[in-house]
């Protein structure tokens, strides 16, 4: 019931702040002497969607094409138009009454926004004309995708960017990992207005695309926040420091004045996932180039459930009677309760979630040519997912059957907070200097809940919830940068440099002592009391027992930073540049990275470009302290019980030390990219690029070793795991040498009819291939020998083959008078899963085949501001290909040399149980596992 207060309380904080904003935007209204402006298209057609704006003041057209704005003042005033599709429009308008015609220009939309922040460090960069690959999402397509969070809107949008979904697997369900060309989460550095975004505090440890990695967030920003997501799919270490190996994702805030609102509604067409959303953003303009942001965003999402029944006895074996044949697999007979029970017993899906999130973004000119900025948010949000259910026949030794007689589903509560903030001062020098002193800070907190479930060992005493404990992450930056543009006849060159301090902070802090404890050593509880079972009783909360007082760990570091950036250009078609940057770090030392560059421009319709760069990745705290080791009951060789530990070890542990990993270092990569650039007219252009990307000492997780492993080649470490009771341990290290190839295209038009009609075309796809090296995984010493079980070949096909290998899009939309249609065709390519539940006697891998999803929406303007729209996700309810392994507990689907486990017939032939498994389908898919979903949303805009 707190947990329940706690939200509603939090809900009426948020709708309270969205009530004043909402009143204070409906409140501002013009009266008096106005300027009508009237906007058509090239065909002199009405444009019903523009904007024309004057200062703070943005009015848009109604259906005749005609904005009307009041009040101006006396003039001169800059008029600015932009319409979706069209070049924007800006002229000086003398009389502030009056009317004015303006006719806007079709323009490809990736030309008609400039790049602030990322790939070069010039001003007034367009996508079309940088030297690297930089692609531009505007934030009215991520809206219109129908997706309510940013990273699986941005993954429908961006095919170089992947969101997989996993389920059943710990804090994974709640935070999705985020990877850019096929590479790792924590190998793509996330940006804020070209601000660095602190990483999330979860560690991704379980078998999931980005095991071993700590990334971002993507879902802590709200897409009503978002006018644009750049991509610069190219190594940018060099320029932004540790994390852009494989690229650059900088989500630009939004700034213009103006009130929207969205509010939708949808759900699976399996019936469940039910999902709404409500956003609100307003904007208010102010002095001399002011503003001030705010968006407020509260989401709800159902879970969803794709799981099978339990295809095995649920029961123990009951004494069989008189002259009755033994007929349990087990022995005995059936259980009475086998023909009634409820068999439907596993979640495979969505979390349930509640998402409450806000941001803003604001600037104020100081006098003269000083600006000061800010911008941050916070994230609140509440996740339900399930683990496995302790079925009485797996299970027995963990479940306290008077609490749960027929066994339980133990759900983990994640409670992710996110908060963030920057603020700095921009201002123009003597020479034309420009400068930007800025701090942030940024802290995700990230806290485990577990309910419904018990620790056995306390048995009827047994709490069935408890506070597994959580991690933290914390990062404070301090950044100087300095810039300008030179410029002499027919060349220019923009210098630009800087510097950065920051530190790092991680955190983890323990569970209450039932969430760990066995009852025998919890000094608070009386031995007497504890289950009779004694020893044999699991201990710890069931799913995820908690961290351990000696998990706990508060560490940070620093690290320094300068760098240098030249581009010059010469005769207006011929580029080139050059950046270098230094890092020292306090816990392992310094590297220095560079990039070159260059671009030619042939004609101003076709260019070609290319570069190569070094980068690297410096060791996250996360993979430096991170521990979870759980204390486990096992039989010693003489026969008495005794306590051995068993989970992941730090790397600067004496278990670790002594198998002789060296401490953690940085990866370090090579970028080689090349492509071109063709313009067709003003409406379309084609970018096509290729890339090579070799990442050296990267850092991977290991697979869980014992000392029977080591004995054979390394018998100290054995013999210290024996000594110390240590029955199982994974560590990071530095091991591996991955080679990413790729190609990567885009193309855009936009097409004008005479009926005013405007249709908007995009094709984009890439192509990527990543493998280990020849020599693959690097063991150091004696470890080499166990190539195969430290890292199997499940292990490494995390690295490899966990992501789709190819991805293609076709989006179109097409906008006439009151009415928009609008949809996409995508296609996720193959990928290879292995069978890691340890559920068959050897790891066998599937091939996934590649699956075609088409979206389509419809959109009809109600009135002026005001528009409903519905639409379909995966219209035709696609799935990824169906499990072909069995999980043990239903039958099996492909032959793994045993004879199948199902169906469950008892001696009077009897059909209990007829399953194909409770995994129809893998836990983890680059789309999903839910089918199509439709919805419904309504938006104003003012």
């Amino acid at each position: 019931m707190d947990r329940i207060g706690h939200r509603f309380a939090v809900l009426r904080r948020w709708l309270a702040a969205a009530s004043l904003i909402i009143a204070a935007s409906v409140g501002q209204t013009a009266a008096g002497q106005c300027l009508e402006v009237r906007v058509t298209d090239p065909s002199g057609a009405a444009v019903t969607n523009a904007t024309a704006s004057v200062g703070d003041r943005r009015v848009p057209t109604d259906d005749s094409g005609l904005a009307s704005l009041c009040e101006l003042g006396p003039g001169p005033h800059s008029l600015a138009v932009e319409a979706p599709g069209f070049q924007i429009h800006v002229r000086e308008v003398a009389d502030p009454e009056g009317s004015v015609a303006v006719q806007l220009e079709l323009a490809v939309v990736a030309e008609a926004v400039e790049v602030v922040a990322v790939g070069t460090r010039s001003a007034g960069r367009q996508p079309l004309e940088s030297p690297v690959p930089v692609e531009l999402i505007p934030g009215e397509r991520l809206r219109l995708s129908g997706h309510t969070e940013t990273g699986r809107a941005l993954q429908m949008l961006a095919p170089s960017f992947n969101f997989t979904s996993s389920s059943i697997t710990d804090g994974t369900d709640a935070v999705r990992p985020a990877t850019l060309r096929g590479l790792g989460p924590d190998q793509t550095l996330v940006l804020v207005n070209g601000k660095r975004r602190h990483n999330s505090a979860l560690v991704h440890v379980l078998d999931t695309v980005g095991r071993g990695t700590a990334g971002t967030d993507m879902n802590a920003i709200p897409i009503a926040a978002i006018e644009r997501i750049e991509v610069l799919r190219d190594g940018a270490a060099a320029q932004y420091g540790s994390d852009a190996i494989a690229g650059v994702v900088n989500l630009v805030l939004k700034s213009t004045p103006g009130f929207s609102f969205d509010t939708s509604v949808g759900q699976t067409f399996a019936g469940d996932g039910l999902t709404t959303s409500n956003s609100v953003h307003t904007g208010f303009g102010f002095g001399d180039g002011g503003f001030l942001n705010i968006a407020f965003e509260a989401r709800t999402r159902g879970d969803t459930n794709r799981a099978g029944e339990w295809g095995w006895p649920f029961y123990l074996p009951v004494a069989c009677g008189p002259g009755e044949p033994e007929e349990h697999f087990f022995g005995g007979c059936y259980d009475p309760r086998e023909y009634t029970v409820d068999r439907n017993v596993v979640r495979l899906g969505d979390a349930r979630s509640t998402h409450f999130l806000g941001f803003y973004n604001f600037s104020a000119p100081l006098g003269g040519n000083v600006r000061f900025y800010s911008f941050g948010g916070a994230s609140e949000r509440e996740n339900n997912s399930a683990g496995f259910y302790r079925v009485p026949s797996v299970f027995d030794n963990r479940i306290v059957y008077e609490i749960y007689p027929d066994g339980f589903l133990p759900e983990i509560n994640t409670d992710v907070d996110d908060i963030s903030a920057v603020a700095g001062i921009e201002w123009t020098g003597l020479g034309g200097w420009r400068f930007d002193l800025s701090g942030s800070y940024g802290r995700n907190t990230f806290d485990f809940l577990i309910s419904n479930s018990n620790n056995a060992s306390y048995g009827a005493r047994s709490p069935t919830e408890a506070d597994s404990g959580g991690l933290r992450f914390a990062q404070t930056t301090l950044n100087f940068d300095a810039s300008r543009l030179f410029e002499s006849t027919g060349r220019t060159l923009n210098v630009a440099l800087g510097g950065e301090v920051r530190r790092d902070g991680f955190g983890i802090h323990a569970g209450e002592p039932a969430s760990y404890l066995h009852c025998l050593d919890d000094p608070s509880v009386d031995a007497a009391d504890c289950d009779p079972r004694g020893r044999g009783a699991a201990l710890g909360i069931q799913v995820f027992p908690g961290f351990q007082p000696s998990n706990a760990v508060n560490r940070s570091r620093f690290n320094t930073a300068a760098y240098g950036d030249l581009e010059w250009v010469f005769g207006g078609k011929f580029l080139v540049g050059a950046a270098g940057r230094f890092e020292r770090y306090s816990d392992f030392g310094s590297t220095v990275t560079g990039k070159l560059l260059a671009r030619y421009d042939f004609t101003p319709c076709f260019a070609i470009r290319g570069n190569v760069n070094t980068g690297f990745r410096a060791p996250s705290l996360h993979q430096l302290y991170f521990s979870k080791v759980d204390t486990l009951s096992v039989e010693s060789d003489d026969g008495t019980t005794v306590l051995a530990e068993v989970g992941t070890f730090r790397n600067d542990s004496d278990l670790v030390k002594a198998l002789g990993v060296p401490p953690l270092k940085e990866e370090t990569s090579v970028n080689l990219s090349g492509g071109f650039v063709a313009k067709f007219g003003a409406t379309a252009a084609l970018t096509v690029d290729a890339f090579r990307v070799t990442v050296q000492d990267r850092i991977a997780f290991s697979a869980n070793v014992t000392a029977a492993d080591l004995a054979p080649v390394v018998p100290d470490a054995a013999s210290f795991m024996e000594a110390n009771l240590v029955q199982g341990a994974q560590f990071f290290a530095n091991v591996a040498q991955t080679v990413t190839n790729g190609v990567e295209f885009s193309f855009d038009s936009l097409h004008a009819f005479r009926n005013g009609a405007v249709l908007d075309l995009g094709f984009s796809g890439m192509y990527i291939d990543t493998n280990l090296a020849e020599d693959g995984i690097r063991l150091p010493g004696q470890l080499a020998a166990l190539e195969n079980t430290i890292f199997a070949p499940a292990d490494r096909s995390i690295l490899e083959d966990w992501q789709p290998n190819t991805r293609l899009q076709a989006l179109a939309e097409y906008r006439i008078g009151r009415l928009r249609f609008g949809g996409g065709l995508r296609y996720f390519g193959g990928y290879t899963l292995w069978d890691v539940l340890g559920l068959i006697s050897r790891d066998r891998h599937q091939e996934f085949g590649g699956e075609w999803l088409t979206d389509a929406h419809i959109g009809i303007r109600l009135f002026q501001g005001a528009e409903l729209a519905i639409g379909a996700q995966n219209l035709f309810d696609v799935y990824p290909d169906r499990n072909m392994f069995t999980d043990l507990f239903g039958t099996q689907w492909k032959d793994t040399g045993g004879p199948p486990y199902a169906p469950v017939v008892d001696s009077a032939g009897t059909v209990i149980a007829d399953s194909t498994g409770i995994f129809p389908y893998a836990r983890t898919a680059p789309f999903g596992i839910n089918g199509g979903y439709y919805y419904a949303r309504l938006s104003l805009r003012f």
